[in-house]
């Protein structure tokens, strides 16, 4: 029995087009993800950016709350905290996540630093940031730096984007 030519399987163009398109595919996700680190660091982004909107959302037509942040040894915590009672917490370790603050959001230059004091961000219960840092208030927002790069700003008014301070 005779097989036509119809029913011998794939043509070259068919095979080409998928190996181009697998391949496009494996780049992308290759090149987003390259190091466990950088996705640790989308992901911290992603889970802290969450955190942060929560807090002033909950903050809305309620007193007493605040976005607390410390750094344990190998760990830093963020909590939302009404009244000083915990009500979401999340912790990155250090050597997954660096996560880091910018010390003078005023000056317009973005300069992560350590965060060396526990620090509490106060929201009023019309969700605007009302203190943050012990040495006042900032005038273009609180950046905060995930592995040495401004990922988030909480604005004066309380709101949190991904973006840095600057102006």
């Amino acid at each position: 029995m005779k097989l036509s030519a119809k029913s011998c399987g794939f043509t070259l163009p068919e095979l080409l087009a998928v190996l181009i398109i697998a391949s496009l595919l494996a780049g992308i996700s290759i090149n987003r993800y390259s190091k466990v680190s950088d996705f640790e660091g989308v992901m911290g982004t992603e889970s802290l950016y969450s955190l942060v909107l929560g807090t002033q959302l909950l903050s809305f037509s309620r007193s007493g709350v605040d976005l607390f942040i410390q750094n344990t040894g190998s760990f830093t915590t963020f909590q939302t905290r009404v009244g000083g009672v915990v009500q979401t917490s999340r912790t990155f370790k250090k050597s997954e996540v660096a996560i880091t603050m910018d010390t003078n959001s005023s000056d317009g230059i973005s300069t992560c630093a350590e965060i060396i004091a526990a620090i509490s961000i106060a929201y009023s219960s019309g969700s605007e940031i009302v203190g943050a840092y012990s040495n006042g208030t900032y005038s273009e927002g609180i950046a905060i730096c995930v592995n040495g790069n401004t990922s988030i700003c909480i604005s004066p008014s309380g709101f949190p984007f991904m973006d840095s301070c600057a102006a």
